[in-house]
Order: C-alpha cells, then sequence, then structure tokens
C-alpha cells in the first residue's frame, strides 16, 4: 500500500470527480449524506437491484435532485481481506450494475440529460471488461495450437494499425492516471475477476432478478499461508498459454514464412503468462493475524518503563493497540544495554502522548532491528474506562487531516518499460511461490500414499 497506488483511487481520485463534473457520481455504501427528503421521496434506500447505492442515487437523479462529490477522505473502512472475499464484493457489483441497466434503463428514465444516461450505460457495459479479458486469454492458443486465424492482416499490417493505438492508449493513461495507477497493473487487476464476473454476469443476462445481497466477508483472520478455493480455473489458463508457447515454438520452426505473427503473437501470449503468473502470485494468500484494522500513525510519544522515559513515536494503531517505534542509536553503549534488559523484562509500559493523555499498555510482541539500535514494540492497550477506550479509537480513526495524508498520497509513477518490469518480477516472485506451494503438498501427497502402500505391504507379508 505504501509503495504502490491501491485500486481503489483511480475510482475514488480521478473517477468519482469526473462524475461529478456531470453531476452523476453515486454514493458507495456508507460513506454518504443524504437528504432525508429525498430519500423519502425514492421510496427509501432502493432494493430493486443488489447495488443499493447507486440504485438510489438514479431514482433521486430521475427526480431532480442533485448529488455532489467530496473529494476528500472523511471515513475509514475494511476491504476484503481475501480473493474470495474480493470476488464476492466485485461479481455483486458486476450484477448490480448490469440489473439497473436492465431493470431501470436509464434512457428511459426522467429528468436525466444524456451525458448522465451515457454515464449510467457505461457503469454496465464496463462489467463487460470480465468477458473480453477472458476471451484474449483464449486467442493466442487459437492460432499457435488450432492454426485459427485472429484476423485476416499480416504482422506488419497489424502493428501499423494496433500500434499506434495502443501506444497512444498507454501515453495518454500514464498522462493521466501515472499517479494512481500503474500501467499493466489493471490487466492484473482484470485477470484475477475475468472467470468469476463473467459467469456473474452471463447469470444476470439470463435471469436479471435473480442475484441475492452477498455482504462481503471483512475482518477475516488467516492463520497461515494458503492456495484460495477459486484458483483451479486459472491453473488451467495458465497450462494452456504455456502449452500456446510451445507450439508457438514448434510453429516458428515449421513456417518460416509466417514468423511476423508467430512472434506477435507469442509476444501477446508472454504477456498474457505474466498476467496469470501475478494472479496465481494472489491467489497464495497471506496470513492476516491482527485481530484489528490498524491506520498509520506519525505521533511523538513518551514511553515509561519501570519509571524511566523513552522518546519514542508510535507508526501504527488501532481500536485495541498501537506499534511503537523507540531509537537506541544516540544511548552510549552501558545505557544503551541497560535500556536493552529492561525492555527484555518489561511487560507493561505508560504512553504519554503529546496532548497529555496517559494509556497503559501491554508488551505483546518486540521486533529488534539491526545491531539492536531500534526497537519496535506491539502493544494491547490496558483501558482503565471508556474514556480511554474512545481516545484510542480517535487516535487511529478520528482525525480527518491523518486519513487524507494516509489515503490521499501521490506515487512518483513509473515508467511504461519500468512497469512491466515491475509486474514481471512480482509475476515471477509470487507466481513461483504459489506453484511451489502446490507442488509441495503434491509430493506430501504423493509421499503419504507411497507410505501406506508400503505400511500395507509389510502388514500382508507379516499375515
Amino acid at each position: 500500500f505504501r509503495e504502490t497506488p491501491a485500486e481503489n483511487e483511480l475510482f475514488y481520485t480521478v473517477m468519482q470527480p469526473g462524475l461529478d463534473f456531470w453531476g452523476t457520481s453515486f454514493f458507495c455504501g456508507s460513506a454518504a449524506v443524504l437528504r432525508r427528503e429525498a430519500l423519502d421521496r425514492v421510496g427509501g434506500i432502493a432494493g430493486q437491484t443488489i447495488t443499493e447505492d447507486a440504485e438510489t442515487t438514479l431514482d433521486a437523479i430521475g427526480l431532480g435532485y442533485r448529488t455532489a462529490y467530496l473529494n476528500r477522505p472523511m471515513v475509514s473502512g475494511l476491504q476484503p481481506e481475501t480473493y474470495s472475499g474480493l470476488i464476492v464484493q466485485r461479481v455483486r457489483w458486476g450484477q448490480g450494475m448490469l440489473q439497473i441497466f436492465l431493470l431501470k434503463n436509464p434512457w428511459l428514465q426522467k429528468n436525466l440529460h444524456f451525458v448522465q444516461r451515457l454515464l449510467y450505460t457505461n457503469f454496465a457495459t464496463y462489467w463487460g471488461f470480465a468477458v473480453a479479458r477472458l476471451l484474449l486469454f483464449f486467442a493466442p492458443p487459437a492460432y499457435l495450437i488450432f492454426g485459427l486465424d485472429l484476423c485476416d492482416t499480416t504482422a506488419g499490417q497489424l502493428l501499423a494499425y494496433a500500434g499506434p493505438y495502443y501506444l497512444a492508449s498507454l501515453v495518454s493513461t500514464q498522462f493521466y492516471y501515472r499517479e494512481v495507477r500503474w500501467p499493466f497493473i489493471s490487466q492484473v487487476y482484470e485477470t484475477i475477476q475475468s472467470i468469476y464476473v463473467t459467469q456473474g454476469i452471463f447469470r444476470v443476462l439470463r435471469r436479471p432478478r435473480s442475484p441475492s445481497f452477498q455482504v462481503t466477508p471483512k475482518g477475516e483472520r488467516l492463520d497461515s499461508h494458503f492456495i484460495s478455493s477459486l484458483s483451479r480455473p486459472f491453473y488451467l489458463l495458465l497450462a494452456i498459454t504455456t502449452a500456446s508457447l510451445v507450439a508457438g515454438v514448434w510453429r516458428w520452426q515449421a513456417s518460416p514464412s509466417m514468423h511476423g505473427a508467430i512472434a506477435f503473437v507469442m509476444i501477446w501470449a508472454t504477456l498474457d503468462l505474466l498476467f496469470l503468473l501475478a494472479a496465481l502470485g494472489v491467489l497464495y494468500e497471506k496470513p492476516q493475524r491482527r485481530s484489528e484494522p490498524r491506520a498509520w500513525l506519525d505521533e511523538e510519544l513518551v514511553l515509561w518503563v519501570e519509571g524511566r522515559p523513552f522518546r519514542a513515536r508510535a507508526s501504527d494503531g488501532s481500536r485495541l493497540g498501537i506499534g511503537v517505534d523507540i531509537g537506541f542509536s544516540e544511548l552510549d553503549a552501558a545505557t544503551r544495554q541497560r535500556a536493552l534488559d529492561l525492555f527484555h523484562k518489561a511487560a507493561i509500559v505508560t504512553l504519554r502522548f503529546a496532548d497529555g493523555k496517559v494509556l497503559q499498555a501491554r508488551i505483546e510482541n518486540r521486533q529488534w532491528g539491526p545491531r539492536q539500535q531500534h526497537l519496535h514494540l506491539g502493544l494491547a492497550y490496558r483501558f482503565a474506562n471508556i474514556q480511554d477506550e474512545r481516545y484510542a479509537v480517535d487516535l487511529a480513526f478520528g482525525d480527518s487531516a491523518r486519513l487524507q495524508e494516509n489515503l490521499d498520497r501521490r506515487h512518483q509513477g513509473k515508467s511504461i518499460l519500468g512497469a512491466l518490469a515491475h509486474i514481471a518480477v512480482l509475476a515471477v516472485i509470487e507466481g513461483s511461490k504459489n506453484l511451489w506451494w502446490q507442488l509441495r503438498n503434491l509430493w506430501d501427497l504423493a509421499y503419504g500414499a507411497m507410505g501406506r502402500t508400503l505400511r500395507h505391504g509389510k502388514t500382508k507379508e507379516l499375515t
């Protein structure tokens, strides 16, 4: 999160202000203030579709009300912790937006101007990216394995027509969005959603009223690494793409006159391979042992241990605890050793914040820096009363300015080639972790089966 733009920054910092220009921004979940009069007139929060927020906004606009977007983070919310949780959320969004178009056609609504109708149409058709991305994965295998022509042209002609478009697309998105969305990362986002969002879209097309609302799982705790249960289709896509590259090498040798077309499609398949490996990295779930969400802090405080004060800085905080960093580099060797001994034995500390508030906390974990020059403490609060707990919540989540600092960061961005290299490194490293985990599991299963067979054979001999 601190190194790369978050996935939703493009929507909240670029797209929502753009929608607001046309009076079409819609409220997302609980982060909204609704006029009671408008809510009464539309009959309350809409429920005909499973995206009640966008649907309610459309109903209100249809009655002549205006919507406005405040481009400032004002609330902290939870996002899905797992891939399966993300899919529940995104399938619901895609199905709901398509439902709005099918059940409440914006072109038949009153009081909407042309651009508003166009934008609400875009909300629905946007989710077609999943279908397009899935079809594009099958295009290289269709040509390299089965010899099906993707289009009746030569590689040179294709580059002449498609090359400038693709280059212009990369350059324009870099110009407008480089601080909130790096090149090629959108293809990874599309890849991980493609299969299941496509299924969801076709279910709505068959039966527009069939989807039921599913709450996005949040606050999940994961004790260890594991592979998502939804990963199987991606292994199949990876195998097909790998087979197409192998077939491409064979076709290169067998058809010298088609080198241009074969090279073009093989580059395409190689990019698909990177996106699929990156998707496997996403599907290799990481542990999430925190019981409470945390926000980044940057607060000076004084930490007291056994009556001795140490200058410290809070790095993150939650409703129940806080992370604190302490430096020992300025202390002489003897004083540092006494401080280290103190922190090794201590269990309870006292925190005094800049505004004079005092809280007690229990040391949950200690992480020492190189040569013990630095110490990070994970602390659990020991509240004396409800006011202490309220202070902890306010410290972590109550400052809108700090929220703005954390969420409205501006990254330097990456060049097009730099972004491609970044995706390639992530794909190889994270995708390999997934595949290695699967290979270990297969080995354990095979080894266990072999052991059971040998034990069974020995039992028969003894009998």
